[in-house]
């Protein structure tokens, strides 16, 4: 009986914590990124990063 409380109690925690971890990924992943583009950086007058305006 308590084997069988402690494998659902495990395998609930499993699950929670590779959705906890799926979300965490989702939300740290950065979605402007394009591969494709180069931006490049002008540091002279302070930081300024050319984007759609170049």
């Amino acid at each position: 009986m308590l084997a069988r409380r402690l494998t659902i109690v495990s395998l609930m925690t499993i699950l929670f914590g590779m959705v906890f971890a799926i979300i965490v990924a989702e939300a740290g992943r950065d979605r402007r990124w394009k591969t494709n583009q180069v931006v490049p950086c002008v540091f002279d007058a302070g930081v300024k990063c050319g984007g759609a305006e170049l």
